[in-house]
């Protein structure tokens, strides 16, 4: 879809209020109120980090002040994402940062 100023958006209605998003398409954010909820199914690698950073910072910059991480259907997880969650944690505040549903 392309909006008024030509750019191409996604658009999401949560709860009444419409966001835009400067992505066709987020594979593993999601955004619900104030949080962005991060799911990854599989290997979360390095070869994913960069993608999902850039999904993260789309998510604050439509007003995403919290960060929530799902390990629920997530396999592996490297290092480097390890690393590059640990960043969004320090971006967000750890008190705005939380992760849950890890298997081991």
């Amino acid at each position: 879809m392309r909006t008024a100023c030509g750019e191409a958006c996604r658009i999401c209605v949560e709860e009444g209020r419409e966001r835009r998003f400067r992505v066709a398409y987020m594979q593993f954010v999601t955004i619900k109120n104030d949080t962005a909820v991060l799911a990854v199914k599989g290997t979360f690698n390095f070869g994913l980090c960069k993608r999902v950073n850039s999904e993260l910072e789309v998510a604050m910059q439509n007003g995403c002040t919290k960060v929530t991480v799902d390990f629920d259907e997530t396999k592996f997880i490297d290092s480097a994402s390890i690393r590059m969650l640990c960043d969004v944690r320090d971006r967000v505040r750890p008190d705005n940062f939380s992760a849950g549903n890890a298997h081991g």
